[in-house]
């Protein structure tokens, strides 16, 4: 029996993170479904949420009206979240007035602020963006002509990141599952940094959300099809404990999520299911399934139990086989599969990670 439940982890481990992303790829080439792209120029809303952006709000405004889009079609809503350090109050007068301003008295979260920007919205198309990142010239026109398709309601884009290690590589695996999925069916989940969604299928967000961008995707998703846009490039600045921040706050929202399916049944249909536990659900199980994986084998046989530990090294031991990865990086991405799930799982149980949002460098 021991024996069987090893297997049983040691194949969940397995099936997670190399059997899921082999079979995304095979549904990829077997039962592909082409996206019909064409130059599609609607009236766009460009939702930016911000707490404490000082010069990035500035920077992000020129970064968005740099894009190769008809200014008359281009609506960019900035929702100031109580911001204390006058940011939005210190933009230039001849920035001012090319965006629609609107600051919330207090605090609300960043998913009371998305609502706020979702309500004022005119456009047939929202685009969601976050002021740490720039965009790359092009990217939302490249958005955009996936909306030529009317079964697509959503549409991501990439997040480049330049770091560099373990952090680059699982960010590479990311994009890489993304684009297998997105091929035959719809992805699971949105980078924040950009993505976009029709107006008609954008949800409104409950305000204790912590993960908008899943919740909001997916909802959109079930509603029609997210499809991934690689030539939408969003730029991801480096920095290592704001990486690791972000990265405890969104396992915290996939946690919310999965222990709250009424709350958030809106995400859930036949063509999102599948990818959501899969991809988001079973990774949490990770550092669980190596600590029964270790329990089981110790307990049949204990002179095998350091087959057991050998898969918490598997990450790493991968990651250093991976040109350009280095010891560091190896240890981050461990620390990213089976320490990062039970710390957010803590935090989101202790009610550490609030919906209040914090700006990260």
């Amino acid at each position: 029996m021991p024996l069987k439940a090893a297997f049983f982890f040691a194949a969940v481990i397995a099936f997670t993170w190399i059997g899921y992303p082999a079979l995304a790829y095979l549904f990829s080439k077997m039962l592909p479904r082409p996206v019909r792209k064409a130059a599609f120029r609607p009236r766009v809303s460009i939702v930016l949420p911000v707490y404490n952006e000082g010069p990035r709000v500035e920077g992000k405004i020129r970064n968005i009206l740099a894009q190769e889009y008809p200014r008359e079609l281009l609506e960019i809503i900035v929702v100031d979240d109580g911001s204390t350090d006058r940011s939005i109050e210190s933009l230039p007068a001849s920035l001012a007035g090319e965006v629609c301003l609107i600051a919330l008295p207090w605090r609300c979260g960043k998913a009371a602020a998305l609502n706020c920007g979702i309500r004022a919205a005119t456009g047939k198309i929202i685009v969601f963006m976050d002021a740490r990142q720039q965009v790359q010239p092009g990217s939302l026109s490249a958005l955009l002509d996936n909306f030529n398709d009317r079964r697509v309601t959503a549409v991501t884009g990439a997040l480049q990141a330049c770091a560099k290690g373990g952090e680059s590589l699982f960010r590479r695996y990311e994009e890489a599952l993304r684009a297998w999925e997105s091929a035959w069916s719809s992805p699971a989940g949105a980078t924040g940094a950009l993505y976009a969604v029709r107006r008609a299928s954008a949800p409104y967000l409950e305000e204790m959300t912590i993960l908008d961008d899943l919740v909001i995707s997916m909802t959109a998703a079930s509603r029609g099809r997210l499809v991934y846009e690689p030539r939408a490039v969003a730029i991801e600045p480096q920095g290592q404990g704001a990486s690791r921040r972000r990265r405890l706050r969104t396992l915290a929202g996939n946690w919310q999520i999965l222990l709250h399916p009424l709350r958030y049944r809106g995400i859930y249909s036949a063509q999102t299911v599948f990818q959501l536990c899969c991809h988001k659900f079973l990774r949490l199980t990770t550092p669980f399934c190596a600590g029964g994986l270790i329990l089981s084998l110790s307990v049949a046989a204990p002179a095998i139990t350091a087959a057991g530990l050998a898969t918490l090294v598997m990450a790493p031991a991968l990651a250093l086989a991976t040109p350009g990865c280095t010891g560091r990086g190896a240890r981050r991405l461990a620390w990213s599969l089976l320490v990062a799930p039970l710390r957010s799982l803590a935090r989101y149980l202790s009610r550490s990670e609030s919906v209040l949002w914090q700006r990260t460098q």
